[in-house]
């Protein structure tokens, strides 16, 4: 069952690769090496748990990712055919290349899809209604793909990778404003190491869900294990103090991306109020404009400069004869266009 919980702010923490459950049979057939899971973004539920303080939701996939990868698109061909994990809809082989399975165990295409539909496509449907519940409340919301990472990989990545990437598909899945406030707060209030779209680039959920025009910004963040863990092998131990201080970091981070779109939020309102409110004074300008005389004072050109005096005026104090003018109305137009 995927976890769910629903905060109130427009920031949505979504974990799709922390969980380590998979059903007997299929860890039966895992060999040792499948067994210690190394792949999985250990622990990282703990170094997030910050929603009360962010008042946001958390989506999590408590399926291992060994059994299928809720950010690899289904849909395809080369997922299907995959089997390195991060590639691989249903993995077979882990980051550094060793089997997961023991020989002639893979998942075939049959098995795939009863997994797809077990697991994948519960987890989505998911995830879009907490982000359609979460665009309903705020015209601006963000969504952040959390992953983490073994530092390095032997033979394969030798030089450790930076403490955060960030992947927006090249600003394609994120405002980039966005994107440079997270990396602005970041280096604000810490010195983490910090990379952008190079060793990262965004998954299939940044790329499914970051809709920037709608409101809607989704990034990748995958966080170096190296940050939080005592070890990055078995048991996976989160290191106190190290978790403290990242939680720290991360909460004044997506506390200013809140911001961000709270702000984003209330610029569109000032905007939309003053389109309202210039329609209005439009309207009331033609009004006074039948008053005095003249055709419309609201379609006057643009440069020029106007000013409208009413003035009520009533002689004597009191009512006035069938003769006499209630209200006067007074209208100056200056215009300052040649020709005009």
């Amino acid at each position: 069952m995927i976890a769910t919980h629903m905060g109130r702010s427009p920031l949505l923490l979504c974990l799709p690769h922390s969980g380590e459950q998979m059903h007997a049979a299929v860890g039966g057939r895992f060999s040792a090496t499948g067994r210690l899971q190394t792949d999985l973004s250990w622990r990282l539920e703990q170094v997030l748990d910050i929603a009360t303080q962010l008042d946001a939701t958390i989506v999590r996939q408590p399926t291992s990712r060994l059994v299928i990868d809720v950010d690899v698109d289904p849909g395809k061909p080369e997922a299907v055919n995959a089997i390195r994990v991060g590639e691989a809809l249903c993995p077979a082989m882990t980051l550094d290349q060793r089997r997961i399975y023991k020989e002639g165990e893979e998942p075939g295409p049959v098995e795939m899809e009863e997994r797809r539909l077990l697991y994948h496509a519960p987890f989505h449907q998911a995830l879009a209604e907490q982000v359609a519940r979460l665009r309903d409340l705020h015209n601006t919301v963000v969504v952040f793909d959390c992953q983490s990472t073994r530092s390095r990989l032997r033979g394969i990545r030798d030089e450790p990778l930076p403490t955060v990437c960030l992947g927006t598909r090249q600003d394609t899945s994120c405002d980039v404003s966005l994107r440079r406030r997270f990396e602005r707060s970041l280096k604000e209030t810490s010195e983490l190491s910090l990379d952008a779209n190079r060793f990262v680039t965004g998954g299939y959920i940044a790329s499914r869900y970051g809709q920037p025009e709608r409101g809607i910004n989704a990034m990748t963040m995958q966080i170096s294990q190296a940050a939080y863990l005592r070890h990055e092998s078995p048991p996976f131990e989160p290191d106190r103090g190290l978790v403290s201080r990242l939680r720290q970091v991360l909460l004044e981070v997506m506390s200013a991306c809140s911001d961000w779109a709270r702000t984003r939020d209330m610029m569109q309102a000032a905007s939309q109020s003053e389109s309202a409110l210039g329609t209005g004074f439009g309207q009331a300008l033609d009004e006074l404009a039948g008053l005095s005389g003249l055709t419309s004072l609201s379609s006057i050109p643009a440069g020029a400069s106007t000013r409208i005096r009413l003035r009520t005026q009533s002689n004597t104090g009191q009512a006035p004869s069938d003769g006499e003018d209630h209200a006067k109305v007074e209208s100056q137009a200056v215009l300052h266009k040649a020709g005009v």
